[in-house]
């Protein structure tokens, strides 16, 4: 008999709680085996909720945006004019929105309908025509996931332009130029492919020879991969996008190093880096490990905002410090990621699903991309419960800021970003629950005021 993909090695006896577990994973088993379970059906429904989902929210959204008053929370804190742009910012938005939703629903279900095998079918006559036959499965994924970028990636240049170069410029946010657009592009598809190619080889490698546990060790695999990358990314690839120039001195210089100083954080160096080549848009945030942290400031932040709001908006990310933000996102991150493999193993060796799609080989490349599309309910309630865990996360790191005597910088620099940034201001709540991850200005600004209250 062959061992079930759901019994995970425990020592001991299980609880009633992993007994129920172990019952609706074995439930689970049965179902998808069946022959005619309706796997691309099922996706087509999940397709068609989400986009009505998606619609119906952007749609609230949408009239929130031809709204002519300004919220009695920023009134005597934004300029009409200012709020008017806004507005027009974000219906802009919205369409662009809305009409690139279609198109990539429209692309996404081309692909599940044949456009994945017409790929990999195109990946084997390419290994053919080098001398190799079908049983070189791995190195046809890669040929297929080449193939895949060179087909997708250019479909997307057009909207990405007209985002860029019609809207970011209409609102004079583009800073961009044509050159820098493509050589962003290349760079961005060779990184892409540096990384991404052994990275796949690997993971593909471990489900392939890995058994019905494939899952543990894919884990692992994943796990050591994203630590390496947090350490190269700001070392290595950040700085083939963007020139970090060091802080060395000055007024911000110091009023930061007196906050890290105060709070003991191990700042070791500060940066500014040229945001404002691309766009006007304006950011903060922190990097680095154990006792070597850094700063990084963008220079259209510098430009938006006072040294006391700067230092303010560096006292909310030293909250996210202190808190331990970043590693408690990194711990849930690999739980999930644990979860999405575990679940993926009842379904990865499934052939009624690789024929149920059109496909006519089992590979395991494919495998992914179908089981992708019938995880799209769970990634849904998943990211529902990552953005709630965001947004209260950023309460607390405005707290932190407020309890070091920053309340009054933050608020200010808080509505000069939105004002220069042209954020929504005002946001439709059922909106904001499903797709934002930071609170509504106007609710962190009545936080902040009910912390100086209390």
């Amino acid at each position: 008999s062959t061992q079930s993909t759901w019994e995970i090695p425990v020592a001991g006896f299980r609880s009633p709680r992993a007994n129920s577990f172990v019952f609706i994973m074995s439930a689970v088993d049965v179902v998808v085996a069946h022959s005619q379970f309706p796997f691309f059906e099922l996706v087509l429904g999940f397709f068609a909720i989400e986009f009505l989902l998606e619609l119906y929210l952007d749609t609230r959204q949408y009239f929130c945006y031809l709204i002519n008053e300004v919220p009695h929370e920023l009134q005597g804190l934004v300029e009409y004019s200012r709020f008017q742009a806004s507005q027009s910012y974000g219906r802009d938005k919205a369409h662009f929105h809305f009409a690139s939703s279609i198109w990539n629903t429209c692309l996404s279900l081309y692909m599940l309908w044949s456009g994945f095998w017409k790929i990999w079918l195109w990946a084997g006559d390419i290994l053919a025509y080098a001398g190799y036959d079908s049983e070189y499965q791995l190195c046809q994924s890669l040929v297929f996931f080449v193939l895949y970028q060179l087909v997708v990636l250019p479909l997307g240049v057009p909207w990405s332009l007209y985002f860029q170069f019609v809207i970011e410029e209409r609102h004079g946010f583009n800073k961009m130029t044509l050159s820098l657009f493509f050589s962003d592009l290349v760079r961005s598809a060779a990184v892409g492919v540096v990384i991404g190619l052994p990275f796949l080889a690997g993971l593909l490698k471990l489900i392939s020879v890995g058994g019905v546990y494939f899952y543990i060790y894919a884990w692992v695999f994943v796990f050591l991969v994203s630590v390496v990358l947090m350490v190269i990314y700001p070392i290595v690839i950040a700085p083939l996008f963007n020139k970090f120039t060091p802080i060395v001195d000055g007024e911000i210089h110091g009023k930061i190093k007196e906050l890290a100083d105060r709070v003991h954080y191990p700042l070791t160096a500060l940066f500014e880096v040229d945001g404002s080549i691309r766009s006007s848009h304006s950011n903060a945030y922190l990097y680095g490990f154990f006792k070597s942290k850094r700063i990084v400031l963008y220079d259209t932040l510098i430009k938006q905002v006072d040294t006391q709001g700067i230092t303010a908006v560096v006292a909310h990310e030293l909250g996210h410090w202190h808190h331990n933000h970043t590693l408690k996102g990194f711990a849930l991150s690999q739980v999930i990621l644990f979860g999405t493999l575990y679940l993926s193993s009842h379904f990865i060796y499934n052939h009624d699903m690789y024929r149920a799609f059109g496909f006519e080989a089992d590979a395991i490349i494919l495998g992914l991309l179908c089981f992708s599309q019938l995880y799209s309910p769970v990634d849904r309630f998943v990211g529902l419960l990552s953005n709630s865990i965001s947004r209260a996360y950023e309460y607390q790191a405005d707290a932190y800021a407020a309890s070091l005597g920053f309340a009054d910088p933050l608020k200010n620099a808080l509505v000069a970003l939105q004002l220069e940034n042209l954020s929504a201001m005002i946001v439709d709540p059922w909106y904001s629950v499903m797709n934002l991850t930071h609170p509504h200005i106007t609710e962190r600004l009545n936080a902040l005021d009910t912390l100086k209250k209390s």
